[in-house]
């Protein structure tokens, strides 16, 4: 069961073409980078790092978060070259796979928690019982979790290590980390703002130079 973006999920049409009319809006942009020059430039990049970091790669799971961290890496890459040095890569790169993840987050909900779209003030319940476990079983042995609380009214699990930290921190970009990290903040303003009995806070990230990323799910009283 797919649970996050990835690069076999994610549209590459649409990933492409979003990108590159970003970059021509852009400050600084390059109009005259097509989207097929753009995706040409970009995926020639990926082979080199994929070999780079192959030891990664020990099973379907980590295969498919090393394509993925491998892209945004690449595609990184190539926004520094066409943009130059400074944050303007990193958020937009954030800013479009922000963009293309946000329409599908309600059928993303209900395969990463099991919350069926139909019966929303049982969310509370299915998050409790899933985060952790779909977690373990979907994002693979580079992620390590532990349950802190578990109550009726509270679930809060921590992920102590991170596979798309290390990846990012080795290759020497531990800046793009932050757009994993604003992909699940799609999720969790739909759970606050939604039909859901349950509301999420992060009070802390690795990627902020925090010691764990916390996951607080507290259970609504009625549904919004």
């Amino acid at each position: 069961m797919e649970q996050r973006p990835t690069v076999e999920a994610l549209d590459l049409d649409a990933f492409f073409a979003l990108l590159a009319e970003k970059i021509e809006t852009a400050p600084a942009g390059n109009a005259a980078v097509g989207t097929g020059e753009l995706r040409g430039r970009i995926e020639a990049r990926i082979g080199p790092i994929m070999a780079q970091n192959q030891d990664r790669s020990t099973d379907e799971t980590s295969k498919r978060n090393l394509l993925f961290t491998s892209l945004l890496l690449a595609t990184y890459h190539e926004l520094q070259e066409q943009l130059g040095e400074g944050p303007l890569a990193v958020d937009l790169l954030r800013d479009t796979t922000m963009e293309l993840f946000r329409p599908r987050i309600r059928d993303y909900i209900h395969q990463r928690f099991d919350v069926d779209p139909d019966r929303p003030g049982e969310a509370f319940q299915r998050v409790a019982a899933n985060f952790l476990e779909r977690g373990k079983s979907g994002f693979g042995a580079g992620f390590s979790y532990e349950q802190e609380v578990q109550t009726a009214r509270q679930s809060f699990v921590n992920v102590t290590n991170c596979l798309f930290l290390d990846f990012f921190r080795a290759n020497s970009a531990p800046e793009v980390t932050p757009v994993l990290c604003a992909l699940d903040t799609v999720w969790a303003d739909e759970l606050n703002r939604g039909p859901y009995n349950v509301s999420f806070e992060r009070p802390t990230l690795m990627s902020r130079g925090d010691d764990k990323c916390r996951f607080q799910f507290t259970r609504t009283d009625e549904r919004r």
